[in-house]
């Protein structure tokens, strides 16, 4: 989540980032809502305008039993992700009832026979105590790769080309000079068709970036 915070005269200030758009929105007192903003259960914020449209709701409720088996998973102590290494014993107490929330949702997404999608998240919400204002990654251009953000896609090519990114950066920072003679290699090497500054975006959300 990109958020900032801070404190004057007893009033807190946030500003929240789009992770499509890169545009900033701050206030005192102020939440997402209030810039027409939304949060994916990853983490991504953007504004309502990027949410895709057009889902049906077997392919929600499918996102849905997959977000709560990613959920079961991170709490497996037997799957230890580094976000709870070292709470192995704590994970051991809390797994049980994991599983139980788990297959209770799934439960519940089989039974369901509406076919309104926002009403189905509406339901899940007050079924399950969720917050109703964070969005199903089914919904989030990111998690979707409608928009691919810099930094997904810099992890894919160090992945394809065998890179890590300290050893790519000590080749860089040994081969160029400065900056400029990196973006001019740049240049040459996408043989000045390419922008490789900026966002890359591809496909459609119902406004694009």
């Amino acid at each position: 989540m990109k958020k900032r915070t801070g404190f004057v005269s007893n009033s807190s200030s946030s500003s929240f980032i789009c992770e499509v758009s890169g545009a900033c929105e701050s206030g005192y007192d102020a939440g997402l809502s209030d810039f027409e903003m939304c949060e994916c259960v990853n983490g991504h914020i953007f504004f309502e305008k990027y949410l895709l449209e057009g889902l049906d709701v077997q392919a929600v409720k499918l996102n849905l039993v997959q977000q709560a088996q990613k959920d079961l998973d991170n709490h497996d102590p037997d799957k230890v992700t580094p976000r709870y290494e070292g709470h192995t014993e704590a994970l051991k107490k809390w797994f049980p009832e994991c599983k139980e929330d788990y297959a209770k949702a799934t439960a519940w997404l089989q039974s369901y026979e509406g076919d309104n999608v926002n009403e189905l998240i509406d339901d899940y919400a007050e079924e399950f105590d969720e917050d109703s204002h964070v969005m199903p990654a089914a919904f989030c251009p990111i998690c979707s790769l409608q928009h691919v953000q810099d930094g997904d896609l810099l992890s894919y090519l160090l992945a394809v080309v065998g890179e890590t990114r300290e050893g790519l950066t000590a080749k860089v920072q040994e081969r160029y000079s400065g900056l400029d003679a990196l973006d001019a290699e740049v240049v040459r090497l996408n043989k000045g068709t390419a922008d490789a500054k900026g966002p890359v975006t591809i496909g459609k959300t119902n406004e694009t970036a």
